[in-house]
């Protein structure tokens, strides 16, 4: 998958922080189908912390055509997933010392 696919999504980060906020979309985005355009970056920012920090297993995937992809996130910040993605890898190095 190119970068390309997501247009200017995420172009202010570079590749490392590119590749959490892409981490992050792919754990939640079955949730934000479930949202409207103009609801999913309001639920990215009150709930996507709290729903990668109890998630008890990890599964990614981007079901999604790649053609649709860069529409369904547009309004959700690449910097929020990043965020979040970086809260959610530390809440699991935390819990195992």
């Amino acid at each position: 998958m190119s970068r390309s696919v997501f247009r200017l999504w995420g172009s202010e980060l570079d590749d490392n922080d590119f590749a959490c906020a892409l981490a992050a979309l792919g754990l939640v985005v079955d949730q934000l189908v479930e949202y409207p355009s103009e609801e999913r970056a309001k639920f990215v920012d009150e709930h996507l912390d709290d729903t990668l920090v109890h998630k008890e297993s990890l599964v990614w995937s981007v079901n999604l055509p790649l053609s649709s992809i860069g529409d369904m996130i547009k309004p959700v910040s690449a910097s929020m997933l990043r965020d979040a993605w970086r809260k959610f890898i530390q809440s699991k190095y935390d819990r195992r010392f």
